[in-house]
C-alpha cells in the first residue's frame, strides 16, 4: 500500500450505486499518507446513507464520485447492505468523525497543515486549534466560516485564493450535504491541498459541541438513534426519508440476489442436461 497508489475496481463495492472502498481505517490513513506526500491535488468523499440517498436523485453526485479519489463508507448501513454481495464484503465503517482525528495524527508525523472551511463561526478555529495541541507536528494554517447561506462568485473566489494562498496539505470542508461535496469537486484543483474532504459535522465532535454515542453503540451501527436523541428536531425529516431509503434498497438487492442465484443454478441445470 505504501509504495503505491493505484486504484481499480478490485478495490471497491458497489453499494446502491456508490463505488466504496473497501479498505479499513489503517489501509485509508496509508493511501492518506501517499496522497500528501505526491502533494498532488484529490479529494475523498465520506458517503453515509444520506449521501447515497441523495446520490439517487442527482446524476451530478455520481459524476463527483467517479472522479473522487475513493469514496469510504461512513455509514453501517452501507457495511451492512455490502454483506449481500457475492464475493467480497466492506471490512469495516470508516467514520468522518474518526478519520479526521487520525489523519491529523499520520499528517502530524510529516509535518502536514490543515485548513478548515465551515462549520459555525468560531468552530472551525477552536477545533483547528485543539487538532494542533493533540497533535504536535500538525501545523494549523487557517480556518475560514463562510457567509450563511449561499455566496456569491466573488466572494466564493475570493475565500478559494485565501486558502490556495497558505497552501494546506490537507483541507477539512464542513459544509451540509450535498453542497459540501459539489463545491469541493468544483474547486478542489484550484485550492492545490492534496487532500480535500468534505466531513459534515464532524467538528461538532471534536469540540464538544455534539457528544458522540457509547463505542458499543458505534460497534453495533446505533450510533444514529444517539444523535436523533441529542437533536430529534434537525434529524427526524432526514432519518425518516433514510429509512424508508434503505428498506427500498435493501429489498431490490435481496431481489437482485435471488435472480442471480436462480439464473445460476438453471445455468448449472442446463449444462448438466446438456
Amino acid at each position: 500500500m505504501k509504495e503505491s497508489l493505484k486504484l481499480s475496481n478490485n478495490h471497491t463495492i458497489n453499494v446502491f450505486g456508490i463505488p466504496l472502498i473497501a479498505w479499513t481505517m489503517e489501509q485509508v490513513l496509508d493511501a492518506m499518507e501517499i496522497m500528501i506526500q505526491q502533494k498532488i491535488p484529490n479529494y475523498v468523499i465520506t458517503a453515509n446513507l444520506n449521501y447515497a440517498m441523495l446520490c439517487q436523485s442527482d446524476n451530478y453526485l455520481n459524476e463527483i464520485n467517479k472522479r473522487a479519489k475513493f469514496i469510504v463508507a461512513d455509514g453501517m448501513p452501507l457495511v451492512w447492505a455490502s454483506y449481500l454481495k457475492k464475493n467480497k464484503r466492506l471490512p469495516q465503517r470508516v467514520t468522518g468523525a474518526e478519520l479526521v482525528n487520525r489523519l491529523c495524527e499520520r499528517a502530524a508525523k510529516l509535518q502536514a497543515s490543515i485548513f478548515i472551511f465551515g462549520a459555525y463561526p468560531g468552530q472551525a478555529e477552536l477545533a483547528g486549534n485543539l487538532l494542533s495541541q493533540k497533535f504536535p507536528g500538525l501545523r494549523f494554517a487557517g480556518s475560514i466560516c463562510p457567509p450563511f447561506g449561499r455566496w456569491t462568485e466573488t466572494e466564493n473566489v475570493q475565500m478559494i485564493e485565501q486558502i490556495h494562498q497558505v497552501k494546506p496539505d490537507i483541507l477539512f470542508v464542513a459544509l451540509g450535504q450535498p453542497f459540501g461535496e459539489k463545491w469541493v469537486a468544483k474547486n478542489y484543483q484550484t485550492i492545490g491541498a492534496s487532500i480535500n474532504l468534505q466531513i459534515g459535522g464532524s467538528f461538532d465532535f471534536i469540540t464538544g459541541r455534539v457528544r458522540r454515542a457509547p463505542k458499543w453503540m458505534q460497534r453495533c451501527g446505533l450510533e444514529w438513534i444517539y444523535r436523533f436523541y441529542q437533536e430529534p428536531k434537525r434529524l427526524f425529516m432526514r432519518y425518516y426519508s433514510n429509512i424508508f431509503f434503505l428498506v427500498r434498497m435493501m429489498i431490490l438487492e435481496m431481489g437482485n440476489r435471488r435472480f442471480e442465484m436462480n439464473s445460476k443454478n438453471i445455468s448449472i441445470k442446463n449444462d448438466q442436461d446438456g
